[in-house]
């Protein structure tokens, strides 16, 4: 309520200072004076004499009173003037920014605020009477000049950025704002430069944040692209080429596993300062992702530049890169797409060259170049991936059975499960089109417990059906192994279908049991307490190590088809696979030749003293419903003698081959007295009782489990 009535009061005042006011006020006031005094003095009649005193007190009077107003409302008037202009010149000088006053016709300097001198490091005695163009405030000469012609024509701008330079010639950015007005008569120039070192700083930070990677500086995925297009556009304008090379740091995973992701993170930075020192200073290398990073070869690149750069490249990849905990080699692998004949975008180059560096990798190679070819079969992926989940739930997918045959070619020993996928409008689709890409997206959990079930399924529906009951293989990836809870599964599957383990037996690669050997030998120790058969699928293209096979739970190796294709031709080929057999003798373990087709390679195997055999010689894959007929059928004509039993069932006793020198360990730990009169030369047939691994069990430890536990 009283600050409405300061307001009123105030805004009285100032309607009663206006001139306009004054100026009636005093005619009214005036021409009333007159009227009543004249009247006055006209009434009373005074004398000659005493009129002329009357009407001199009456000017008197008149004077000292308008005087005395005069005198209060001036007084009044330079109060608010002053107050005014104290008020302006506090805000003149309070404000942060610069403000500048100068005049046209001199270019003299006439007034500046507090903030031109922060702002300029210059004094007030430096500044005041001298030319703008004396201070040398400006980074560039000739923007003194635009400003001058811009006001000439506009008479006025705002926020025209600028780059000033201050008393210690430092540079900073700011935003000017200028007007041309006539200040006491005289045309001048006021100027305002708005300090922008703060704004451009935080900019500068959003920017690096979006367009750099924070732990090596690089450019990332989005300044790349940018960059890209860039060079895209003036590639395509001026008919030039360019190239895009994708790495992947293959070795990125092992030195994170080592040093941590900060260790990772100080190895990329190291590569990538060599090789943005190898590369042109006007090519782009950016990091993309954790371990990839792209470089973009711009300017005048021929296609014979990229090997040579490709070279370079790889000299850094397996240069040794120095840090305190050691030296690290980074191995990677490097995908080219060229512009324009690989792709005229951003997105198809990257695709590309991506899809390069996967080819490379897959490949073992270090570098591979983009061809149409490699986008159909990436083509081919991608449609494979989308529509493999569905083809599960729709039921494509199905099985085969390849029957094994004992090495006589008349005893039926087994058969191997193989997966198939009839693709609507495709046709068959072949295990390898797909299964690598199940492995890579993870659909190979679903997809192998499916055919897990499928297989148990069938063997058990062909058993109640009257058939001679056989063992059936199914083939496991090293992921599915990898998974904590597989051997529940498998456990399950038996279960759920009701087939006893002993019909069950499990491919698994070299690889796949190497891969994490400490748990997988856990897991498959487990597996054997059931009953359930282990072989080695693929046996000589992966690791091939013999003190693995003296130790793995394991009780089949099945040759690798490769060396069984040109044993008849090939002396190599055939002391290979006798090499095996031997091995595999001498370990007690069953070995299966695959890919038999001639009787040429069969009569071979059977002198080698092989076991068993599988190939195209004696049938190809069929169907569930044909495996049966080729049993029935083979049986009923003869040339199919017998199907054989499995040698070990779920309840049947187990012994396992036991080392001496852990007997005689396992003699004086335990004292066993019925063990003692044993003689040596038939030691390595006694079965020795042990408990069951624990998940806790180190592998030397799981190791010797199994070696003692006659369950196995």
């Amino acid at each position: 309520m009283k600050a409405s009535k300061n307001l009123y009061f105030k805004s009285i005042r100032a309607m009663l200072y206006s001139p306009n006011t004054l100026a009636v006020l005093y005619f009214i006031a005036g021409s009333a004076w007159i009227l009543l005094s004249d009247t006055a003095v006209n009434k009373f009649s005074f004398d000659i004499n005493s009129s002329y005193d009357i009407s001199m007190l009456k000017g008197l009077f008149f004077m000292t009173t308008t005087s005395s107003a005069l005198f209060f409302v001036l007084r009044c008037y330079m109060r608010e003037i002053r107050s005014s202009t104290n008020i302006l010149d506090a805000a003149f000088q309070a404000t942060p920014n610069a403000i500048c006053i100068s005049r046209i016709k001199d270019e003299v300097v006439i007034k500046i605020n507090k903030g031109f001198l922060k702002i300029s490091g210059y004094s007030e005695d430096e500044v005041i009477g001298r030319k703008v163009k004396e201070l040398s405030i400006w980074e560039n000469p000739a923007d003194c000049l635009r400003v001058e012609k811009r006001l000439k024509k506009e008479s006025e701008f705002q926020d025209y950025n600028l780059n000033f330079r201050t008393k210690n010639d430092s540079i900073f950015s700011g935003s000017m704002s200028a007007k041309l007005m006539e200040l006491d008569g005289e045309q001048c120039v006021i100027s305002i430069v708005r300090d922008l070192s703060k704004e451009v700083a935080a900019n500068q930070v959003v920017d690096k944040l979006q367009n750099y990677d924070s732990e090596t500086g690089l450019p990332n995925l989005n300044l790349f692209n940018d960059r890209l297009n860039q060079v895209i556009a003036l590639c395509t304008r001026e008919k030039r080429k360019a190239a895009v090379i994708y790495i992947s740091l293959t070795g990125y995973q092992a030195v994170v596993e080592i040093m941590g992701h900060n260790g990772g993170d100080l190895i990329v930075k190291e590569l990538s300062e060599k090789i943005v020192a190898t590369l042109r200073p006007y090519d782009t290398v950016a990091r993309v992702h954790r371990d990839e990073l792209v470089v973009l070869l711009g300017g005048l690149v021929e296609e014979t530049d990229i090997p040579i750069v490709l070279s370079k490249l790889n000299k850094i990849f397996f240069s040794p890169v120095i840090t305190e905990k050691g030296d690290y080699v980074v191995p990677a692998c490097m995908g080219v797409a060229c512009l324009p004949s690989d792709g005229k975008s951003t997105e198809v180059l990257l695709k590309n060259a991506h899809m390069a560096m996967i080819q490379a990798k897959n490949s073992g190679t270090t570098s591979h170049f983009y061809s149409e070819s490699l986008n159909k079969r990436s083509q081919e992926r991608h449609s494979i991936e989308s529509n493999m989940l569905r083809g599960i739930e729709d039921g494509e997918f199905f099985l085969c059975y390849q029957p094994k045959f004992a090495i006589n070619g008349k005893d039926v020993s087994g058969a191997e499960a193989l997966v198939r996928w009839r693709r609507p409008g495709e046709g068959i689709v072949p295990p390898d089109k797909f299964i690598g890409v199940a492995e890579d997206n993870g659909m190979i959990f679903r997809l192998g417990m499916w055919v897990l079930h499928e297989a148990c399924r069938q063997n058990k529906a062909w058993q109640d059906a009257g058939l001679p009951p056989i063992c059936v293989s199914v083939n496991i990836s090293g992921k599915q192994m990898r998974d904590s809870t597989f051997v529940d599964q498998v456990i399950g599957v038996l279960e759920s279908t009701g087939l006893e383990s002993c019909y069950l037996d499990l491919e698994l690669t070299e690889s796949a049991i190497m891969s994490n050997s400490e748990d997988t030998v856990q897991k498959l120790i487990r597996l054997k307490q059931h009953g359930i058969s282990i072989s080695i699928d693929d046996f000589g293209t992966g690791y091939s190590s013999l003190s693995y096979l003296k130790h793995l739970p394991i009780d089949t190796i099945k040759v690798d088809r490769s060396f069984i294709r040109d044993i008849v031709n090939d002396s190599d080929d055939a002391s290979i696979v006798d090499a095996i057999v031997a091995v595999a003798h001498a370990l007690h373990l069953k070995v299966v030749a695959e890919g038999v087709e001639t009787l040429d390679q069969l009569k071979m195997l059977q002198n080698g003293k092989c076991h068993e055999a599988q190939g195209f010689y004696f049938s190809r894959p069929l169907e569930s419903r044909a495996f049966e007929e080729f049993l029935t059928s083979g049986l009923s004509s003869g040339k199919i003698e017998s199907v054989l039993e499995p040698r070990i069932c779920a309840n049947t006793i187990k012994t396992a081959k036991v080392p001496s020198e852990l007997v005689h360990k396992y003699l004086q730990t335990q004292k066993d007295k019925t063990l003692e009169h044993v003689p040596a030369e038939i030691i390595a047939d006694i079965s020795v009782h042990v408990e069951p691994c624990l998940p806790s069990d180190n592998l030397s430890n799981v190791i010797k489990r199994f070696q003692m536990d006659k369950g196995l």
